[in-house]
């Protein structure tokens, strides 16, 4: 597929541009997912990434704060609130690794596993039956170019700051 990297807009009557059409159902998916994600908040107690992070933890057990920032692929800051909210909220229990007396490691607790638990009225109860629909190659082709896009808004956000910087 050939895509046009112009930002200039097309004529009034013109089709759109392949990349305005995926903005506008990104930016879709984003209204929604924060739209579910307040109401999990109001209902369930936790927002989408916060039940990211607990299905995370219920998987695998005794991940310390860093192993889960590389696996959500973020940084270790930016988890750090939602942790303490997690944990302040009882759904998961921060304990020493008995390895490494410097490191916490995550559990989850009762509430946690409840959460964890739930098969409706999350993002991601929305995502399987939406994968489901899919053959396994289309699924892959979505990953990867999500995975992609992703790595383009790192770069852009790079040249950012290096603007930002020459100024």
């Amino acid at each position: 597929m050939n895509i046009d990297p112009s930002p200039d807009p097309a004529p009034e009557g013109a089709p759109r541009s392949v990349a305005l059409d995926l903005l506008r159902k990104l930016w879709r998916v984003n209204h929604a997912m924060e739209t579910l994600s307040k109401q999990m908040l109001s209902t369930l107690e936790v927002t989408g990434p916060q039940r990211l992070l607990l299905r995370l933890v219920g998987e695998r057990p005794g991940l310390s704060a860093g192993s889960i920032a590389e696996e959500l692929e973020l940084h270790p800051s930016t988890l750090t609130g939602m942790l303490d909210r997690l944990e302040a909220g009882n759904f998961l229990r921060r304990t020493k690794d008995p390895n490494d007396g410097r490191r916490a490691i995550f559990r989850l607790s009762a509430a946690g596993k409840r959460i964890d638990g739930l098969s409706q009225g999350t993002v991601e109860a929305a995502l399987l039956r939406t994968t489901h629909s899919l053959r396994e190659e289309e699924v892959a082709s979505v990953n990867r170019w999500l995975t992609l896009f992703s790595e383009e808004l790192d770069r852009e956000r790079a040249e950012l700051s290096r603007m930002k910087s020459a100024r």
